[in-house]
């Protein structure tokens, strides 16, 4: 694997994801939350295969992948057939050396935009994540 801090401004390729509504209801199906015209606050999370694309071309498995925050930033509400762009890029990186091996510490930034009828884009939110691998 190359030196991590190499991989630090790379960006996953824009993604879409058509927010519909049964996706939307599934979604709080899933985490228990009542369904009340648009995504509960943690739907951004369905957005990480940005982030596992970046993974994939660094060389770092997700079996090796420990999760350890999320952010969220909430600009505007996901609604029913928003369709979704997002980008995702890798905006800090550091390796610790400890006793048993060396610790990656990656931080990942992702933008969403919506697309709505008769409008144009506009910002709904962006969401962090830090995660920390060893080798």
């Amino acid at each position: 694997m190359s030196d991590i801090k190499s991989f630090i401004g790379r960006e996953a390729p824009i993604t879409p994801y058509h927010a519909t509504e049964e996706k939307l209801k599934a979604f709080c199906a899933a985490v228990g939350a009542k369904y009340r015209g648009e995504a509960p606050p943690t739907f951004m999370a369905v957005l990480l295969p940005g982030m596992f694309k970046l993974l994939d071309e660094i060389g770092i498995p997700l079996s090796a992948v420990l999760h350890t925050d999320q952010e969220y930033c909430y600009k505007q509400p996901i609604l029913p057939n928003d369709r979704l762009t997002y980008v995702t890029k890798l905006v800090k990186a550091l390796e610790k050396q400890s006793k048993t091996g060396s610790m990656k510490f990656m931080v990942f930034e992702t933008s969403v935009t919506a697309s709505r009828a008769g409008g144009s884009d506009i910002e709904v939110g962006a969401c962090k994540t830090t995660i920390i691998t060893r080798d």
